[in-house]
């Protein structure tokens, strides 16, 4: 069965009409019917595939059959004609839309479509990361304004990721403010950063984001970001 939501351009479609006489009435049975068409192929005219038929021959309802390969044009011309005494020739333009979607989308072809679109997606990391130390919980780090953080003292930041390139024999730094603080890699996805007490010093104090940098060699990779926050130590009492 021909296509009948809107003329798709190669997709078959019924065009339906009337044959008038002259005098304005309407050919209930019109006979000897014949249609042409005009079209990208048929550039200066050809007798349409089909034969025009009548579908109520007492309403005088009628029916082309418009081809596939016919309507696979930007333009589709059609003109019918009929032999009784006074019949009015019948002639329309059909400007077929883009056959953007398929005719019939079968559920189990989509659910296979949609399979493979989550299969791919499946394999795309979000790049998370885990800090842990005894500054840090979760994505925040808590600095206090003047401490050390050194590994000495088993307070250095340490960062696991997941999802990221091998950091082994690469560059990662930890970017404040607009200050780069060198990190120091421990495995593949691991590194550890230790802060003075002058550069603690020098931090403002507040909360502000800060961004995990790693540095392939000509690439620039920003692994994540999170939340760093530096708290004053309250002053002592005179």
């Amino acid at each position: 069965m021909a296509d009948q939501s809107m003329p798709v351009k190669g997709v078959a479609f019924d065009l339906y009409f009337s044959i008038f006489l002259t005098a304005g009435t309407i050919v209930a049975d019109p006979a000897g019917m014949a249609a042409r068409i005009v079209n990208a192929t048929h550039t200066t005219g050809a007798a349409c595939d089909n034969a025009p038929t009548a579908v109520d021959t007492t309403g005088g309802v009628c029916k082309l059959t418009l081809t596939a390969a016919e309507m696979a044009s930007d333009y589709v011309i059609v003109t019918i004609t009929a032999t009784d005494v006074g019949a009015v020739s019948a002639s329309f333009t059909i400007y077929p839309a883009a056959a953007y979607l398929p005719t019939v989308v079968s559920i189990s072809a989509l659910d296979t479509l949609l399979d493979a679109i989550k299969a791919k997606t499946d394999t795309i990391s979000t790049g998370s990361y885990t800090a842990v130390g005894p500054v840090v919980s979760g994505e925040e780090v808590e600095i206090v304004q003047g401490d050390d953080y050194a590994a000495a003292d088993s307070r250095e930041l340490t960062i696991t990721g997941s999802g990221w390139p091998t950091l082994t024999g690469n560059t990662v730094e930890i970017v404040v403010d607009g200050t780069a603080y060198a990190c120091t890699v421990t495995d593949v996805d691991t590194f550890t950063c230790e802060l003075t007490a002058a550069q603690t010093t020098a931090m403002t104090v507040g909360t502000q984001d800060f961004t995990i940098v790693c540095t392939i060699g000509t690439r620039h990779l920003t692994l994540g970001r999170g939340s760093w926050t530096v708290t004053a130590v309250p002053e002592e009492d005179a």
